[in-house]
């Protein structure tokens, strides 16, 4: 008795998620950091596939130490919110007296400062109530 599918055959499930990026290193640095993602096919929703894909965006960056995402279309502040809160969905939103950048929650502009003026050796953030959530310094 044959199965169900075409001559005989079964259905198999691909993962199709699998071939819509691909990744290489930049001229002249291959092995070394950044790991740069690009998509493999036209218009890949980089959020969508963050969220879906963040154990192995956590493992590249834990094993290459710094990535690159290239050629995925995004212009606009929300596009880059909405990629980086897919990547970490516990992007801190609170930054002190920063200006948000337009509608978002979580993007700031730079310093709002005359750029004729240096800025001078600060420490960074220390204005802040509390720390940023992340890994601890070793050293």
């Amino acid at each position: 008795m044959k199965g169900p599918g075409i001559g005989g055959s079964r259905r198999q499930a691909v993962d199709l998620d699998a071939s819509l990026v691909s990744t290489s290193f930049l001229p002249d640095l291959e092995g070394r950091l950044p790991l740069v993602i690009r998509p493999a096919v036209a218009h890949v929703d980089l959020a969508a596939w963050a969220a879906a894909h963040r154990d192995q965006i956590d493992g590249s960056l834990l094993g290459h130490g710094a990535l690159l995402f290239r050629g995925f279309g995004l212009s606009t502040t929300a596009d880059f919110e909405r990629v980086a809160s897919a990547v970490c969905p516990d992007l801190f939103a609170e930054y002190g007296d920063l200006p948000r950048d337009g509608e978002s929650k979580r993007i700031y502009k730079s310093t709002p400062y005359p750029p004729e003026l240096p800025i001078l050796f600060h420490n960074e953030s220390s204005h802040l109530p509390q720390w940023l959530r992340g890994e601890p310094a070793s050293g």
